[in-house]
C-alpha cells in the first residue's frame, strides 16, 4: 500500500531526558528470511548478488527486516525487494522483482516468516482434562501480480515470469488449514494461476483443559524472473500487505482463558510497517498523532519506539524517528 504523508510538517525536538530499557520478555518463537537475488552472466562484466537478512528469537514481541537490490548490465537486470514483519499472531510479507533477462540469469525475490506459540486453557468452573471446542478466525489480505512475458526462442520455454504465495497452520505439529496461490508465465501463452487464498481461514481449535496446545504459522511469498536461454521482461509481486492476523479464538465459555505470549482470546498486534516506520497509528499519514503515539509508546519502553533497534529507549531513538518522520513515506 502507498502511504501517502498529508498534513506534515518538519518535526524537531530541542532537548530531551535520555533513559534506558530493555526488551520484555516473552516465551515465544520468531523467525523471518528475506532474500534478494540477481545473477546475470554478461559480457560487460558479471552482475552477482545475493543479499539476505534472517532472524530468529524466542524474547522480542515482533521484529522487521528488509532487502532491496538494483542493478543493470547488457543482458538483464532490474530491481529486486523483500520485506518481512513478524509479531505473535502476525506476519507481513512482500516479494516483488521488476526487470529483464536477455537469455540466462535469475532476478529474485523470497521472504518466509513464521511464529509459533504454546496455548494454555484454563476455566475455574472446567476440571483439567475436559476436552473442549473452539474456532480460531486468520484474516489474510493477499496481493499478487505479474506482467510481461517470454520470447519463445528456443521452442522449450525455458525462461519464466512467476509469483507465488502460501500460508500454512498447524495445531500440534498437524495441519489444519492452508492457502496458496501460485501465478507462472507460459511463454508466449500469457500466465496460468493455480490454487486459491482466502480472505479469512477458519482454524478449529480442539483442546484440553491444563493441557498446552502449540499453534504454528508459516507464509512465504516469492517473485522471480529467470532466463534459461529465452528472453523474459517483466515484473512479479507477491504480498501479504496488512496482513496473516489472528483475530482471537472464539466460541469458548466467558470464564475460560485462552494465554501464551499473548492474550488468544483477542486479536493479535499489529506490527509497524518498516516500508513507513514513523506511521506510528498506521493510518497511512504522518502527522502529531503519530508523534503523540511515539511519546507515550517510548515512555511506556515499549519496543515499538526502540527506533534505532539497539534494545535501549534513550536520545537516539528520538533522532531515529525524527529522521524518518521528516523523510515522509514512499
Amino acid at each position: 500500500m502507498t502511504r501517502i504523508p498529508l498534513n506534515r510538517a518538519p518535526l524537531a525536538i530541542a532537548a530531551l531526558t535520555s533513559f534506558t530499557g530493555a526488551f520484555p520478555a516473552h516465551a515465544q518463537s520468531l523467525y523471518a528470511r528475506s532474500t534478494t537475488n540477481v545473477f546475470v552472466p554478461d559480457p560487460d562484466g558479471n552482475l552477482n548478488v545475493l543479499q539476505r537478512e534472517e532472524f530468529e528469537s524466542e524474547d522480542l514481541p515482533y521484529f522487521v527486516l528488509a532487502t532491496r537490490h538494483s542493478g543493470s548490465v547488457t543482458n538483464g537486470g532490474g530491481n529486486t525487494s523483500g520485506g518481512v514483519a513478524v509479531g505473535y499472531g502476525y506476519i507481513r510479507t512482500t516479494s516483488v522483482t521488476e526487470g529483464f533477462i536477455q537469455g540466462f540469469g535469475v532476478l529474485q525475490s523470497s521472504t518466509t516468516a513464521n511464529f509459533t506459540d504454546t496455548i494454555h486453557f484454563e476455566d475455574p468452573a472446567v476440571p483439567n482434562g475436559t476436552p473442549g471446542a473452539a474456532t480460531l478466525p486468520i484474516s489474510i489480505i493477499f496481493n499478487q501480480s505479474a506482467g510481461g512475458g517470454v520470447i519463445n526462442l528456443s521452442g522449450m520455454c525455458l525462461s519464466g515470469i512467476s509469483t507465488s504465495g502460501s500460508v500454512t497452520i498447524r495445531i500440534d505439529g498437524a495441519q489444519a488449514a492452508f492457502g496458496t496461490r501460485n501465478i507462472n508465465s507460459n511463454c508466449d501463452s500469457g500466465f496460468a494461476v493455480n490454487g486459491s487464498m482466502p480472505e479469512e481461514l477458519i482454524v478449529p481449535i480442539n483442546f484440553v483443559y491444563g493441557t498446552p496446545l502449540t499453534i504454528s504459522v508459516d507464509v512465504q511469498t516469492s517473485a522471480i524472473i529467470g532466463g534459461d536461454g529465452d528472453p523474459a521482461q517483466g515484473f512479479a509481486l507477491s504480498s501479504f500487505p496488512n496482513s496473516i492476523r489472528a483475530m482471537g479464538i472464539q466460541d469458548l465459555p466467558a470464564t475460560t482463558t485462552a494465554t501464551g505470549s499473548i492474550d488468544w482470546t483477542k486479536p493479535a498486534p499489529v506490527v509497524p510497517d518498516k516500508a513507513c516506520p514513523a506511521d506510528i497509528n498506521g493510518d497511512g499519514e504522518l502527522n502529531f498523532f503519530d508523534v503523540a503515539a511515539f511519546v507515550a509508546l517510548f515512555q511506556a519502553q515499549d519496543p515499538i519506539a526502540d527506533f534505532n533497534n539497539d534494545g535501549l529507549f534513550n536520545f537516539f531513538d528520538f533522532s531515529a524517528f525524527i529522521a524518518a518522520f521528516n523523510a515522509g513515506c514512499p
